[in-house]
C-alpha cells in the first residue's frame, strides 16, 4: 500500500472533501472515568500523521501523541488525573504526573520540593516541580480555519493563573498551533507578572519520549559541548547516550548539557534507528538557557526527557543559595517559543545530525 500524503492546497483539497474535519482539525471532548473523570481534552490531528491531545484542565499540557499511528510520548503508571487529585506537598506531584509529550514545570518552583522564605508569608512550601501543570486554563479557545495565505491553521489556547492572597500573581498564556499536513507543533507562551513586586520565575518544559520511539536502538542527537551530571550521573557523563532494554531497577540520570547554538537557536532529538523516526525540540537559549536530559530505563518507567528551561532542576531554595534564581518584574511579560516535531526517515535524521555538528562548531 502506498503512503497517503495530505493535499495542502486549499482549492485541491476542498474539491475532495466537504468538511475539513474529515482530514484535520481539533475536537473537544471530556474523559469519563477514573481519576481523569471530567478532564477536558482537545484532540488535534494535522492530516500529516501527527495527532496529539491538549489538556486545558492540566495547564494546556500535551498528553498522548502519535505519528502515523506510532506512539511517541511517554505516559506514566499514574496516567492522566484531574487537577483535583493534585497533591501539592513533597513528592506528591508524581501521583498526578502523566508525563505525556509535554508537562510544564513551574512557575514558582522547578525541581525538588523545598521550603523557601517569602517576604510576606514567611516560610512557604513548594512541592516538586510546582503547580502550573495542575492549574486549569481560563479563556480557552480552539479552532481550525484557512488563513489569508491559504494555509489551514489549527490552534488551541488558554491562560493559567498562579496566584494567592499576599503572594504572587503570575499568569501563563499558551497558544499551540499546527497546520494541515504538518508534523510539527509550535508553542508560544507569555508569562506575565500581574503583581506589584518582583517574583522568582522558574520554568521547565518536560518533553517525554517513550516506547516504541524509545528502545535499545535509540540515540540522542544534540549539539552538546559538555555535560554535567546530577548526583547519580556525576561519575558517568558519557552514559547520556547509552540505552538498554528495560532494567529491573534502572537508575535515574539527569544530565545538564551545554548546547551549541546560532544566535541562541538550538535543538535536540531522540531518534530510533530501527523505526527511523525521531522526536525533536527547537528552542532559543536567550529564553531558555538551560537544557537537561532525563533518563530512566526501569521496567514500567522507561523514558527519556528533553528539558529546556530557564533554570536547573534543583529546587527553588537551592537555586536561591547559588545566587542563580531569576525574577520577573511587575508588569513584565516574558515570552517563550518552542517547536516540537517529528523526524521521519534517514534523510531527515541525517540532516538534523549535520545541523547539530554545525552548531557545535559555531
Amino acid at each position: 500500500m502506498n503512503e497517503f500524503k495530505t493535499q495542502c492546497d486549499k482549492n485541491s483539497i476542498l474539491s475532495y472533501v466537504g468538511n475539513m474535519s474529515q482530514i484535520a482539525g481539533v475536537r473537544r471532548s471530556f474523559i469519563c472515568d477514573g481519576r481523569a473523570r471530567d478532564v477536558e481534552a482537545l484532540d488535534i490531528t494535522t492530516g500529516g500523521g501527527l495527532e496529539f491531545c491538549v489538556l486545558p484542565g492540566r495547564g494546556m499540557d500535551i498528553a498522548h501523541a502519535r505519528y502515523k499511528g506510532v506512539p511517541v510520548s511517554f505516559i506514566t503508571k499514574a496516567g492522566i488525573a484531574s487537577a483535583d487529585a493534585y497533591e501539592p506537598c513533597g513528592m506528591g506531584w508524581l501521583r498526578g504526573f502523566f508525563g505525556g509529550l509535554l508537562t510544564t514545570c513551574g512557575l514558582s518552583n522547578v525541581g525538588w520540593a523545598c521550603d523557601d522564605d517569602d517576604a510576606q508569608l514567611g516560610e512557604v512550601h513548594h512541592g516538586l516541580h510546582g503547580r502550573i501543570s495542575n492549574t486549569g486554563a481560563e479563556a480557552v479557545s480552539y479552532g481550525a480555519a484557512w488563513d489569508k495565505d491559504g494555509k489551514y491553521i489549527i490552534h488551541a489556547s488558554g491562560r493559567m493563573r498562579e496566584a494567592a492572597l499576599h503572594a504572587e500573581n503570575l499568569s501563563l498564556t499558551r497558544t499551540i498551533t499546527t497546520s494541515l499536513g504538518a508534523k510539527t507543533l509550535c508553542i508560544h507562551d507569555e508569562i506575565a507578572n500581574e503583581g506589584f513586586v518582583s517574583r522568582p520565575l522558574m520554568i521547565l518544559y518536560h518533553i517525554n519520549a517513550g516506547y516504541p520511539l524509545l528502545d535499545e536502538t535509540s540515540e540522542m542527537i544534540l549539539p552538546t559541548l559538555g555535560i554535567a551530571g546530577s548526583e547519580e550521573a556525576a561519575d558517568f557523563p558519557d552514559t547520556y547516550n547509552d540505552f538498554s532494554v528495560p532494567l529491573h531497577e534502572g537508575a535515574q540520570y539527569v544530565y545538564k548539557h551545554e548546547l551549541g547554538d546560532a544566535g541562541g537557536k538550538t535543538q535536540a532529538a531522540v531518534i530510533n534507528k530501527k523505526l527511523e523516526y525521531g522526536l525533536y525540540v527547537e528552542f532559543d537559549k536567550n529564553q531558555l538557557p538551560n537544557f537537561m536530559q532525563w533518563k530512566r530505563l526501569s521496567k514500567g518507567d522507561y523514558v527519556v526527557g528533553l528539558e529546556p528551561a530557564n533554570c536547573e532542576s534543583v529546587g527553588r531554595s537551592e537555586y536561591r543559595k547559588r545566587g542563580a534564581l531569576k525574577y520577573i518584574e511587575p508588569n513584565e511579560t516574558k515570552t517563550v517559543d518552542i517547536v516540537i516535531g517529528i523526524l521521519d526517515g534517514a534523510d531527515e535524521i541525517d540532516a538534523f545530525r549535520s545541523r547539530c555538528e554545525e552548531l557545535r562548531r559555531l
